[in-house]
């Protein structure tokens, strides 16, 4: 069998939901405020964001490179940190730039976390090449053998999230009093998760 067909964002998900994320033209109780408004031009292009990665998630099971992988955080994970960002005040470009790199490396963690859950859904977010590099194989995956090679390649991507995590340290303390004590709440947990994988 052939690959699945891929599909769009705009084939997939059903016009009552495209039509719930612009935004209706005149929503029930709607009383035409800018603020409003305002709130849903900022709020729409994180949530189609969220559901195209939940489209990837149905025809994307594996990720050449870091690109391909940091592209696919692009869309499940970073607009979610938008999102709490705009809800404690904060639009900045700075801001959210750092709130990506958080996002992203959560993510990563989650992953590196989630290994053989993922693979019980054939999902490998490992990169090829950082496998390939290292001489170790989807197929070896799948028997679950923990070898030297393996190890390498947990290694290697365990510090690509700990590089994320501590390449925003520096800034964390320009941000609010909320901004900061988010950031304060997750990059420790992350961290931790991180360190667990490690050993």
């Amino acid at each position: 069998m052939g690959d699945p067909p891929k599909a769009s964002a705009a084939g997939m998900v059903a016009p009552g939901t495209r039509r719930h994320v612009r935004g209706p033209r005149h929503p029930p109780g709607f009383r035409g405020a800018h603020g409003d408004r305002a709130e849903a031009r900022h709020s729409a292009p994180a949530f189609r964001d969220l559901i195209q990665a939940f489209i990837q998630d149905q025809t994307v099971a594996r990720y050449r490179d870091w690109e391909e992988l940091f592209g696919y955080c692009r869309y499940s994970a970073n607009p979610v940190g938008r999102l709490v960002l705009h809800l404690c005040g904060y639009s900045d470009a700075r801001r959210q730039r750092l709130s990506d790199a958080t996002c992203t490396a959560l993510q990563l963690a989650n992953f590196w976390q989630d290994v053989t859950v993922d693979l019980l859904k054939d999902r490998v977010y490992i990169p090829l090449e950082l496998m390939e590099r290292h001489g170790y194989t989807v197929e070896e995956l799948r028997a679950r053998r923990s070898t030297p090679a393996f190890r390498e390649v947990m290694r290697e991507a365990v510090e690509k999230a700990r590089e994320l995590f501590f390449g925003r340290v520096a800034a964390l303390h320009h941000g609010g009093p909320a901004a900061g004590a988010r950031s304060g709440f997750v990059q420790p947990r992350g961290l931790r998760v991180l360190e667990k994988i490690a050993r």
